[in-house]
């Protein structure tokens, strides 16, 4: 088996990286004092169901992602497949949300990183899409059809449920 080069540690740890601080914020306004998400009122408890909604949501898109990280770090097919189209989805997010706030962002210290960000996103995106790196992962028509149904069922739980 072939060891991994540095775009693909890359392009896993940063999956891994960006999955890991979506989950510390899941969970640290899941367990907020402040949130919104349950309440303890004369001893039973209370949950929005908006906020659990919202949390399946990012649960949708944490996990695939966490697993995605380290099994493309561990070398498996399955890894490429759910980092590719995790990151497919990040990268696209990420290019979405800043093509709309443009106008609004001024060109200053915080656009420069945004736009490192994004650049980032991209880097590691098409770092997967290398020809040594598809090979290494043995990627083929087999791989193309889950990728694509996983990317668009990310988008259809993101942005239609």
């Amino acid at each position: 088996m072939q060891r991994l080069n540095g775009r693909e540690i890359f392009s896993g740890i940063l999956l891994l990286f960006i999955s890991s601080v979506y989950l510390f914020i899941l969970l640290t306004d899941w367990f907020s004092a402040y949130g919104d998400a349950w309440r303890a009122l004369k001893g039973m408890f209370q949950v929005n169901t908006e906020a659990l909604k919202m949390t399946f949501r990012r649960l949708f898109v944490i996990v695939p992602g966490l697993t995605g990280g380290i099994l493309l770090l561990r070398q498996r097919t399955t890894g490429w497949i759910l980092s590719f189209s995790t990151l497919l989805f990040h990268s696209g997010l990420a290019l979405y949300l800043f093509t709309k706030s443009f106008a609004l962002l001024e060109r200053d210290v915080l656009f420069i990183f945004i736009c490192l960000g994004i650049l980032l996103l991209l880097l590691a995106t098409i770092f997967l899409l290398f020809p040594p790196t598809l090979k290494k992962f043995r990627v083929g028509k087999r791989t193309i059809l889950p990728t694509l149904v996983l990317f668009m069922a990310l988008i259809a739980v993101t942005f239609f449920l």
